[in-house]
């Protein structure tokens, strides 16, 4: 049995056997979050200086193996060994994380990556992970990787407070985990449009995949505009689970599709192909969810605003329930006037909606101006009055492009518009979604929109 000092998690994450140099930065991560701390780990919680975690560090024993986290060269946290039993070839886990840190899937990586260890490398038969009851993000690791809840050690833990607390009692035998590892092939998706090489959604899914330990890849698809279909049927024949749709093919991709949302149903159109058991294709569309979310985080939102769409394809079909349900009064524009009326009389039973030629939009002062038009991708704007932008209370479009401005929010800066977004916070939104109807889980996209990409 040979310990390790040293466990690489991925490019940015690795794991170091905790030393006496890591005692000052350790308290300093602890007293910047000692309230948080102290709620389920009442010992941390009162670490009193340096000298105190020092004293932690020297009284570890040899075999015992405590390792910080580091993200690059930052410590952000501690995963440890603890009670380890080479006797009865047993211990347990215990972990914790900085506050600022969280959902990213981080501590899921860390975890998996110490369960290897002790199973490949250590040859242990049974780890344990002991979970207040209440700490919905300690528990959430073992549940993500597959431990069984054995069940409840009633008064496990005395918190400062003087209550105690019961402990979740959760397992992974050696033999489950490697079990569960043969069966884990990992899952294809992908997002299909043309152009895609200005595409963030695989670095987007590539984050919610390791935030909340999925076994998956996701990758872009040049699809051909002539045998796009045949295209998507070949993907899925090879075994691929599901895929986004953009454009230009969200109608066309949408026919293709055997089982229909609701949501896809109105609109006409998918944004998302899910391969069900039964080998038959849903369809759904979570571009309106996506949209209206993030309009609902900048605040530009109300109700009984005036909102102009420019565009009457497929964009627009899966955005326009969602925000006629939140009481938007719209008008689309769009070069051909039939397309826009045909649209518009359909969404009629549903709110507020009228159609006009984008060449005569009525030059009022709209809440906010929406471009769904995908003339971005090819560096060019609709083709509509100035003074229509510059009284506009917001500027929003659909598209976003990477490291600049897209055509439509160039020109509205151009126009001295303040109030302007890009399309990057729907498209994270959505994606949200999608994820959510194809591995059964919600990812946080809080860290996301924060961070970027």
């Amino acid at each position: 049995m040979q310990l390790k000092s040293s466990l690489i998690v991925n490019q940015h994450l690795r794991l170091e056997q905790i030393t006496e140099d890591d005692a000052e930065p350790v308290f300093r991560l602890i007293c910047r979050q000692r309230d948080y701390l102290s709620r389920w780990l009442p010992g941390v919680g009162l670490t009193s200086n340096v000298s105190s975690t020092l004293k932690f560090i020297r009284s570890l024993k040899p075999l015992e193996q405590v390792f910080t986290i580091r993200r690059d060269d930052e410590i952000i946290g501690l995963v440890s060994f603890n009670k380890a039993d080479y006797s009865n070839l047993k211990l347990e886990i215990g972990y914790w994380l900085s506050q600022s840190e969280q959902k990213q899937g981080i501590m899921t990586q860390c975890v998996q990556t110490m369960i290897d260890y002790a199973f490949n490398q250590l040859y242990f038969n049974r780890i344990q992970i002991k979970c207040a009851i209440g700490n919905t993000a300690s528990k959430g690791i073992p549940q993500r990787l597959g431990f069984q809840l054995e069940g409840i050690e009633r008064q496990g833990l005395l918190l400062l407070s003087g209550e105690f607390a019961d402990f979740e009692i959760y397992s992974m035998l050696a033999q489950d985990w490697k079990n569960k590892q043969d069966k884990q092939i990992m899952d294809t998706y992908a997002v299909w449009g043309n152009p895609i090489a200005q595409s963030k959604s695989p670095a987007i899914h590539k984050i919610f995949a390791e935030q909340t330990g999925q076994n998956m890849k996701y990758i872009a698809m040049l699809g051909d505009e002539q045998h796009f279909e045949r295209q998507l049927q070949e993907f899925f024949a090879q075994g691929a689970k599901g895929c986004n749709i953009t454009a230009p093919f969200k109608e066309r991709a949408y026919r293709l599709a055997d089982e229909y949302s609701e949501r896809a149903l109105t609109a006409g159109a998918c944004n998302t192909l899910k391969k069900l058991e039964n080998g038959k294709l849903y369809a759904d569309n979570t571009d309106g969810a996506g949209l209206v979310s993030d309009l609902q985080r900048l605040g530009w939102l109300k109700p009984n605003q005036q909102i102009l769409i420019l565009g009457a394809g497929g964009a627009t079909k899966g955005v326009l329930l969602p925000l006629l349900q939140a009481q938007q009064k719209i008008l689309i524009a769009n070069r051909t006037l039939a397309k826009a009326e045909e649209l518009a009389e359909k969404f009629s039973p549903y709110g507020e909606i009228r159609a006009v030629e984008l060449k005569t939009i009525p030059p009022y002062r709209y809440d906010v101006v929406i471009n769904a038009t995908s003339l971005g991708l090819t560096g060019k704007t609709a083709d509509i009055q100035p003074e229509i932008l510059q009284q506009a209370g917001a500027v929003y479009d659909m598209q976003y492009a990477k490291e600049t401005d897209t055509p439509f929010i160039a020109l509205a800066k151009s126009l001295g518009v303040n109030n302007v977004s890009d399309g990057f916070g729907m498209l994270v939104g959505q994606a949200a979604h999608s994820f959510r109807l194809w591995r059964g889980i919600m990812p946080d996209i809080e860290v996301l929109l924060n961070r970027g990409i």
